[in-house]
């Protein structure tokens, strides 16, 4: 009886992390394909949307779909910021990171050390918006 609870633990804890994964998978390939049909600087030049996106990425406001997506994606990307990217989702997530590093310095920082405690990946972006 024990040894069936655990086999059933197991098998459960697989499917469970499968599908999150394929989940993952599916929000990825989305949110970059939204990525190549945007008009970022629309969204950077809108005070109104660009604080949703930044309170969402920060916790501190409800999230529309494409802003929690890209919160839950954002620790993938910047362990590996755009490595399946075309040209212009790259240029666009290069203007995002861009702006915001540079034109709220206190947000950038709030976020990286909430998706970058340990400051593993800074260097990596910096030098990613930089084209280094």
């Amino acid at each position: 009886m024990v040894r069936f609870c655990y086999l059933t633990a197991v098998v459960l804890f697989c499917s469970l992390n499968l599908a999150f994964t394929l989940t993952l998978q599916q929000i990825h390939k989305s949110w970059f394909q939204r990525l190549s049909v945007i008009q970022v600087e629309d969204v950077l030049n809108n005070k109104r949307i660009l604080n949703k996106y930044l309170g969402c990425l920060l916790k501190r406001t409800v999230c529309a779909p494409e802003a929690r997506d890209f919160r839950i994606l954002l620790p993938s990307i910047l362990r590996a910021p755009c490595t399946n990217c075309t040209e212009r989702q790259r240029t666009s997530l290069k203007k995002v990171f861009g702006h915001v590093h540079e034109l709220h310095p206190n947000e950038w920082q709030q976020i990286m050390s909430m998706y970058d405690p340990k400051s593993e990946h800074q260097e990596k972006i910096i030098n990613f918006i930089t084209n280094r």
